[in-house]
């Protein structure tokens, strides 16, 4: 195993010749994208809860403080709410990891970065250095967004003890309906309805790369679960909601919905 494997896998080297080093030059200033971030969402996946946990620990002494050292200012470490995820007990154990990136040279230097810290493989030694015998875990999947509009870069919630971040997934059945389902968030204001029944959120995105595309998905953060249904509640009788989902322009946009609740591990910065 690498000791880079905080954060490895694909090296997405290809994204050099698609992305400008930064969104605040160039072409893609002038295409819109402005000061929007990418967004890495990586789940890994554990035989068991002792490996999880010992990823936790090892996120919190290790691999957080690293990455922060490296430039990126916000990780989140989330793992399932078992009571909120019923019937969900094979993933009980995954957990996932946030990061927002300023600049495409941010993303695809990460990993160098932190193979060239020496107080990251010191602290993360037996995450990093497990045997094959005995792996840390058992694979990781990636994902990468571009952050919309209207929420361009990444918003800590307040990090109170027992907060829960809802992970959202809206998988569309075309290109075209994939659009226009972000359509209807930017312009057409359903995150603006979100945000006034107090429903925060700490991402949304478009994904670019990974499983399941096209798609785009959204993290919303809430003291506690009465919150989240007291914020769902309003939505659902806003009377701009049951506008907009009656706007034909919005038909058909969503094929499926993955939501999954989660908490955050000691360390998590989201």
């Amino acid at each position: 195993m690498q000791r880079r494997d905080f954060i490895g896998g694909a090296t997405l080297a290809g994204l050099g010749a698609m992305l400008s080093p930064t969104f605040t030059q160039g072409a893609h200033a002038a295409e819109g994208v402005g000061d929007r971030q990418l967004i890495e969402v990586r789940r890994y996946m554990f035989p068991n809860a002792d490996k999880a946990a010992a990823f936790d620990a090892f996120a919190k002494a290790a691999g957080v403080p690293a990455c922060n050292r490296a430039g990126v200012k916000t990780v989140g470490v989330l793992k399932h709410d078992t009571e909120l995820n019923k019937g969900d007990d094979n993933k009980s154990t995954d957990r996932y990891v946030i990061m927002a990136h300023d600049s495409a040279e941010s993303l695809l230097t990460l990993n160098a970065k932190l193979g060239a810290d020496e107080q990251f493989h010191a602290d993360g030694k037996d995450f990093l250095n497990a045997p094959k015998s005995d792996p840390a875990y058992d694979r990781k999947s990636v994902a990468l967004l571009l952050s919309s509009p209207c929420v361009p870069k990444i918003e800590v919630p307040t990090l109170k003890p027992g907060r829960l971040i809802q992970f959202r997934i809206y998988e569309s059945h075309s290109l075209g309906k994939a659009r226009a389902k972000l359509h209807m968030f930017n312009e057409g204001g359903e995150m603006k309805i979100f945000r006034d029944v107090g429903m925060n959120p700490v991402y949304h995105g478009e994904a670019i790369a990974g499983e399941r595309m096209p798609n785009l998905n959204y993290m919303l953060s809430f003291d506690d679960d009465d919150a989240r249904k007291a914020g769902w509640g309003g939505f659902t009788k806003d009377p701009r909601w049951n506008t907009l989902k009656n706007d034909a322009k919005y038909a058909d946009t969503v094929s499926k919905i993955t939501n999954i609740f989660m908490r955050p591990v000691e360390g998590s910065q989201i």
